[in-house]
């Protein structure tokens, strides 16, 4: 029989041996760390306020108020992820425009769930895919699509109307809807009704229930264990309804005869490009949600500014 102490010896070189390799593969990144300004580290108990006791919305400007206005860059240790921030506009720009910047951080990306769409893609497969993608938003191709823009504005004012004189409401209840439509129509060759629907509310709280994930994701734990452990809140009924959604979009376009030459969805599904059911399937979900998340806020905001 083997004693406990020999299993308890085995475990503590096992998590030893397991440190030092960890710690090895990592010395070219706190190499680089040492050279830079910045906050050498929260402990593990602030670790934990940080992501526990912080608003999610709150993030992102808690992380930019270690930044030293001095320095072009500055690092922020939160456990053991190394975080380079900076408010430098040149450093900014730099940083977009640079080919080598295909790779990016899994941490930040993987909170949106979707493994085979272009925010969670790096290297030689983010540029296929974008090389792809890019054709379904040429200038040209934009220009053509005014009049889908021109209509869903319309329709969407004629519902506003109905409000005047009525209260206060939620304008992103119409503005959301109008980004779905007229993204619906013009990219995926799809229309359905989004008002007062599940679908629309799934796409309304996609982004903040992501974050929910974040705590989590910052410890290593994976999404499958977040949903098995029913720790990523309504997250999971969320895509399920994206998930539906877009199975329709799909069904619908493979029934059709008539297909727009390089809108995004006839692009996805050419069999030239090779792209798998679940590349289909996270992209289209991911350029919808980015569509509707970026389109409808910025719309709003301009018409609350206006108003």
């Amino acid at each position: 029989m083997i004693g406990i102490e020999v299993l308890l010896l085995f475990g503590v070189v096992t998590l030893l041996t397991y440190c030092i390799k960890y710690f090895w593969n990592r010395r070219r990144l706190y190499e680089l760390a040492r050279n830079l300004p910045g906050h050498d580290g929260l402990s593990f108990i602030d670790s934990i306020k940080f992501l526990t006791q912080i608003s999610k919305k709150d993030y992102i400007s808690k992380l930019l108020n270690f930044i030293k206005d001095e320095a072009p860059l500055t690092k922020v240790w939160l456990f053991n992820h190394c975080f380079i921030i900076t408010k430098d506009a040149r450093i900014i720009n730099k940083i977009f425009y640079t080919p080598e910047t295909y790779n990016k951080p899994s941490l930040l990306y993987r909170i949106f769930s979707k493994n085979h769409a272009l925010p969670s893609l790096n290297g030689n497969e983010h540029k296929r895919h974008r090389k792809i993608i890019n054709k379904a938003f040429t200038t040209k191709i934009l220009q053509q699509l005014l009049n889908t823009f021109d209509e869903k504005s319309k329709k969407i004012i004629l519902k506003i109307d109905e409000n005047v004189d009525g209260g206060e409401f939620e304008l992103m209840d119409y503005v959301g809807v109008y980004s779905l439509e007229s993204f619906g129509k013009s990219n995926l060759s799809y229309e359905t009704d989004y008002f007062h629907s599940e679908l629309f509310d799934a796409f309304y709280k996609y982004m903040e229930s992501s974050m929910d994930f974040m705590p989590y994701l910052v410890v290593g734990l994976s999404h499958k264990l977040l949903d098995f452990l029913n720790l990523g809140g309504e997250h999971g009924k969320i895509m399920r309804s994206i998930q539906k959604y877009m199975d329709d979009v799909i069904r619908s376009n493979k029934a059709q005869d008539d297909k727009s030459e390089n809108s995004l969805i006839n692009l996805m599904l050419d069999p030239k490009f090779e792209f798998t059911k679940e590349e289909i399937e996270d992209e289209l979900a991911m350029t919808t949600i980015a569509s509707f998340d970026t389109t409808s806020r910025t719309i709003s905001t301009i018409l609350m500014m206006l108003g």
